[in-house]
């Protein structure tokens, strides 16, 4: 982990995601990765009500 530290401090990585338009960009913070993220969690089989 103090590997990852040192080369974001040196600016030779930086955390991104993919944008709208596909391409990356930057983010100056981690809020930034979830920021767009559903509100509702995806609902799986066994909470569809079939079989119940």
């Amino acid at each position: 982990m103090n590997d990852i530290n040192k080369l974001m401090n040196q600016g030779l990585i930086t955390p991104g995601r993919v944008g709208k338009d596909g391409q990356l960009e930057p983010v100056k913070h981690v809020l930034e990765l979830v920021k767009d993220d559903d509100a509702e969690p995806d609902k799986s089989d066994s909470e569809d009500g079939v079989g119940s």
